[in-house]
């Protein structure tokens, strides 16, 4: 064999090897956009779903407010029949 040939061979080797590392990296790409892909969608789902949370706190807090504005309607009702009872006793002695 001749040095041209020698040389021919590994180059014709070395592309190979390059032809296979190339190929190895667009199946690794190809995996990579496919699950970026996927995130993607759950990203987005997620939030889409920040609008029925916010709308969730906001209904939350209305309650909250609600059940306060009760609670101390009843703590106000409780006290002036206290008072009312006491001075109906005071009187009716």
């Amino acid at each position: 064999m001749t040095d041209a040939e020698l040389i021919l061979g590994e180059v014709r080797v070395l592309r190979a090897e390059l032809r296979e590392d190339v190929s190895k990296i667009h199946s690794k790409l190809d995996t990579v956009h496919e699950q970026t892909t996927k995130t993607n969608g759950r990203v987005t789902r997620l939030e889409g779903r920040e609008v029925d949370i916010d709308k969730a706190v906001d209904y939350v807090k209305k309650c909250n407010n609600t059940a306060y504005a009760v609670g101390h309607f009843l703590i106000t009702v409780s006290v002036v029949s206290g008072i009312v009872s006491s001075i109906l006793i005071f009187f009716s002695k």
